[in-house]
């Protein structure tokens, strides 16, 4: 079960690449897993919200979708 949620968030990446947004996703997560996404996806704090895009996108697309 631990792959799919990185499966569907690198899926969101690559939509986000796809529509001109350059890999930005942004999440609103309960508070005790803002750190896991910190640690293991490389999500970048931002206030409430958690937020990835451009190289760090293109990694999570790379590990979990090829």
């Amino acid at each position: 079960y631990e792959y799919i949620s990185g499966c569907l968030i690198a899926f969101a990446c690559k939509k986000s690449f796809v529509y001109g947004y350059y890999g930005a996703v942004g999440l609103l997560p309960k508070t005790r897993l803002k750190k896991h996404y910190i640690d293991k996806f490389g999500f970048i704090e931002r206030g409430l919200h958690l937020e990835i895009e451009g190289t760090l996108s293109d990694a999570l697309i790379k590990n979990y979708l090829n």
